[in-house]
């Protein structure tokens, strides 16, 4: 269950969007929402007046490092985009929660896609939906991306069990290709609400949330994205 929500808002366009989800998530689970804000040293340092008294010689070249720190602003504000993102990668990382990653704006959430890998993780995450009341009266599709072997066959067959045993029925899938691109296709496609998968495991799947290709997945991400280590 669920003990408390922490929302992180940072006056983006997403801040309300991770306000409505918080919302949301505690409506179905009961658990009550911080919210918190952290300013950075930018944000926090008190401004310096560059006015006054000074000379002809003096003020040319302050104008000139000006302009100059004008130039640096310009690739701050490119910098600081991706410092956020890496930032809620190492957030990731070291989570011992569940992560909700917020899509741009809110949208009721009635089907969810649970990206299934066979791993540790991947099964941490069928079983947090097990357990979870946020979860429950949703659609749940648990999809494998590769070969249909039978051990791919008889993890899938695992995880509807385990969720059957919490009164969920699932569907499951198996459908080949790469997860980075097959996963996204089928959420836009079939139009999911939600993704749920394991930050870790021994596939290709683990490319999207700790690898090459974390940093895009966030700034594209779509629908609302829930990792479990």
């Amino acid at each position: 269950m669920t003990e408390k929500i922490i929302a992180l808002v940072d006056g983006s366009i997403y801040s309300e969007s991770v306000c409505e989800h918080a919302s949301w998530i505690s409506g179905r689970t009961g658990a009550p929402v911080e919210l918190i804000h952290v300013l950075g040293r930018r944000e926090a340092a008190e401004k310096q007046d560059l006015s006054g008294s000074i000379r002809l010689g003096a003020r040319s070249a302050l104008l000139e490092e000006l302009a100059e720190l004008d130039a640096q602003r310009a690739k701050l504000v490119t910098h600081r985009g991706r410092a956020i993102l890496e930032d809620a990668r190492a957030i990731v990382r070291a989570a011992r929660r569940p992560v909700f990653v917020a899509s741009r704006a809110f949208e009721p959430i009635e089907t969810v896609l649970v990206a299934y890998d066979g791993g540790r993780s991947a099964m941490k995450a069928v079983d947090h939906i097990a357990r979870s009341p946020l979860f429950a009266g949703l659609a749940i599709t648990i999809v494998t991306v590769g070969s249909e072997t039978a051990d791919v066959k008889k993890g899938l067959s695992d995880a509807q069990a385990l969720l059957k045993a919490a009164g969920i029925q699932a569907e499951t899938r198996i459908i080949p290709g790469q997860p980075e691109t097959e996963l996204g296709k089928l959420v836009d496609q079939e139009r999911f609400g939600m993704v749920v998968m394991g930050a870790y495991g021994h596939s290709r799947i683990r490319s999207l949330v700790i690898g090459s290709t974390t940093t895009e997945m966030v700034r594209s991400c779509k629908v609302p994205v829930v990792l479990l280590r």
